[in-house]
């Protein structure tokens, strides 16, 4: 069988040009906005309104990558693990909230120094997003109808996230058998209970 080159996955993990586009499909459009704020403060400043067209083709881009990742993992290699417990993960959630909040606020943009300010806690927000598990806490994924888990397996020692839209992860019991694929460090992508 002829191996097919992914060139957005790694054997296991996503790469760092999938994890920015997936941190920019998340945190792109504050971006935008506090360009499209300091364009509405400066109209004659064309070099803002064509930055901001660009911005918004790479965010537009951003989750077009995001939906071919997922179709890529469907496709994908699955694995099996044995989940002893899980429970509704409002942590992870909690944490993403307050990293959404730290930008909106910086954002009032309305002269170029606050911009600079913006742009320098947009970066510590995308180191700190790129390297952990808020990466993959998407609210388009929410309106997909995934909702997060932190599930408890014999596979492994600490609790894991797991993303699923599957009905079937109501009829989870002790030591079933679910499908994943695996995303990043203790973050799985729930595709149904093995039958």
């Amino acid at each position: 069988m002829k191996n097919i080159k992914r060139p957005f996955l790694t054997r296991s993990n996503i790469t760092f040009f999938g994890r920015f586009t997936m941190f920019f499909s998340v945190y792109g459009y504050i971006f935008l906005l506090g360009l499209l704020s300091l364009f509405y403060n400066n109209p004659d400043n064309k070099g803002l309104l064509y930055f901001s067209i660009i911005i918004l083709i790479i965010w537009v881009l951003s989750y077009t990558y995001f939906f071919y990742l997922f179709k890529e993992l469907k496709n994908g290699k699955h694995k099996k693990i044995t989940i002893t417990s899980l429970e509704p993960d409002t942590k992870s959630f909690t944490e993403y909230l307050f990293s959404y909040l730290i930008p909106l606020i910086t954002f009032g943009v309305f002269n170029l120094v606050e911009m600079y300010i913006s742009i320098l806690v947009f970066l510590i927000l995308l180191y700190y997003v790129m390297n952990s598990k808020l990466l993959f806490i998407n609210p388009i994924l929410l309106f997909l109808g995934y909702k997060y888990y932190q599930v408890w397996s014999n596979e492994y020692k600490n609790p894991i996230l797991l993303i699923s839209n599957n009905e079937d992860i109501y009829k989870v019991k002790e030591e079933t058998i679910y499908m994943v694929s695996h995303l990043d460090m203790g973050v799985y992508l729930g595709w149904g209970i093995h039958k």
